[in-house]
């Protein structure tokens, strides 16, 4: 197998600018830009709010270069495409972070595209030899049995954590771990999926702590809805419809 070269990092729907300081995707960038012959591609990506499919993938492949040399970080939708477009397409690794299998009841995910048919998870396998994946207990969004389902029925090298929720730091120390430079990614993988419980001290001391984080969290929606203006008047309506449950 080819050493990889790259990194592609396909974002999670609702993530208009992927260049965004707030987001572990740009920290990410910075610090694998730093390893040497290595690349970390990050790219905003068409239909940001409902991530089609049919457009995701194409664009992947023609736009983005998702190679046998590529590793694909994907979160939340990005890791659903990713999972989607290992099944058609060799690549060297994918990184799943808050993966799911199911359109949730969702509308929005449903008219994705991503869950109107079975996962194929032998052919992902056969043209990935190397899955990582990242959940979290926590996850706000997703059923940790969903989270299970991938990691069982692709054998995944599984990263269980219990405080992160959907993943949505400014940094993510643990996904610098897992590429080149500490070779905890490359390390050959034996048979059945493998869950690492990673024990971390309380982030919260007490309920007021965990409040002022929630309304960093909501400064940081509100930010990243005013960077939508480029998008049309129904997109941006769309947009804030998403956010709304997740703002009081």
């Amino acid at each position: 197998m080819a050493s990889p070269c790259k990194v592609v990092i396909v974002p999670g729907n609702g993530d208009v600018n992927v260049a965004d300081e707030d987001g572990w995707y740009c920290w990410v960038k910075k610090r694998l830009d730093q390893i040497p012959g290595f690349q970390c591609l990050t790219k905003n990506m068409p239909d940001p709010i409902t991530a089609r499919e049919s457009i995701w993938l194409p664009f992947m492949e023609t736009e983005l270069h998702c190679d046998e040399r590529t590793i694909i970080i994907g979160h939340s939708s990005g890791a659903i495409a990713a999972m989607r477009y290992a099944e058609t397409h060799r690549v060297f690794a994918i990184v799943l972070v808050s993966a799911y299998t199911s359109d949730l009841g969702d509308e929005n995910e449903r008219a994705s595209g991503y869950f109107n048919r079975p996962w194929q998870w032998e052919k992902i396998k056969a043209n990935c030899p190397l899955i990582v994946q990242f959940g979290s207990t926590d996850d706000p969004f997703l059923p940790w049995k969903e989270q299970q389902e991938v990691a069982d029925s692709l054998e995944t090298k599984f990263y269980k954590f219990t405080d992160r929720e959907h993943f949505q730091d400014t940094e993510f120390p643990e996904m610098i771990e897992t590429c080149p430079g500490s070779g905890i990614l490359w390390k050959s993988h034996t048979q059945g999926a493998k869950e690492l419980h990673v024990v971390r001290e309380p982030q919260f001391a007490d309920h007021g702590a965990r409040t002022r984080i929630l309304h960093i969290k909501r400064n940081r929606m509100w930010k990243r809805m005013f960077q939508l203006s480029s998008l049309s008047i129904p997109q941006f309506a769309q947009t804030v419809l998403l956010f709304l449950p997740f703002l009081f």
